[in-house]
């Protein structure tokens, strides 16, 4: 279904695509930047502390990573465009803190998510005078890739550990602002939702729904 959408959605712009190359505006944009991602939702590598830990002993999750970022847009008007979205890795640790004595590492992964967007931007993308300040909402479907996946084998339960790739729903709120007539800064929030299962040992561990939000600033050029 959600692909049945976004189908439907690029066959729609069609025939904005033909009238925004005779208005003869820039017809695509690149811009690269830096986001903070945050991995909410469920705990996808669950840690089940025992009575043998010391008093005050806590398990903390370091899933607030950064990375790279790089976007591709095609503008079928002035105000609607479709996006290719990126970043690039970001890193999640799960560790033991011990009162006291040092953290004992538990397990790590990375994600890359990709996510392809149909966007409405409420102004004139492409107004330099007057309004260039340009919001904008989008809507679509990503995936994320976990790689580097790493359990402690000293830890009991976490040999072996593997976390699956996940996908689901995108969602953009942004701003651009013009700052000529064909580069333009850009702040965004990204939504990404996905669900993924971890296991060690061929044992399930946790099946997890995950909310991940993004905080990106960057730069784009029209062309």
């Amino acid at each position: 279904m959600k692909y049945t959408l976004l189908a439907a959605a690029l066959l729609l712009s069609i025939p904005a695509a033909h009238a925004a190359a005779a208005e003869g505006h820039p017809r695509f944009a690149a811009n690269v930047g830096y986001a903070s991602i945050n991995q909410k939702g469920d705990t996808v590598v669950p840690v089940r502390l025992g009575n043998s830990w010391p008093a005050g002993t806590e398990v903390e999750n370091s899933d607030d990573g950064s990375a790279a970022t790089l976007g591709l847009s095609w503008y079928v008007s002035r105000n609607v465009a479709l996006e290719l979205w990126g970043a690039g890795r970001a890193d999640n640790d799960i560790e033991i803190d011990v009162e006291n004595a040092p953290d004992v590492h538990v397990a790590r992964y990375s994600t890359r998510p990709l996510a392809l967007s149909v966007q409405y931007h409420f102004n004139d993308a492409f107004a330099v005078a007057g309004r260039p300040v340009v919001p904008f909402v989008g809507i679509g479907y990503h995936r994320t890739t976990v790689s580097g996946v790493n359990g402690n084998t000293a830890v009991p339960g976490f040999a072996g550990l593997e976390i699956d790739d996940g996908n689901g729903l995108a969602a953009t709120v942004g701003v651009d602002v013009n700052l000529g007539s064909r580069w333009f800064v850009r702040g965004d929030v990204r939504y990404l939702q996905w669900e993924t299962e971890s296991k060690a040992g061929g044992t399930v561990l946790a099946r997890a729904d995950m909310d991940t939000l993004t905080y990106g600033a960057s730069i784009g050029v029209r062309f």
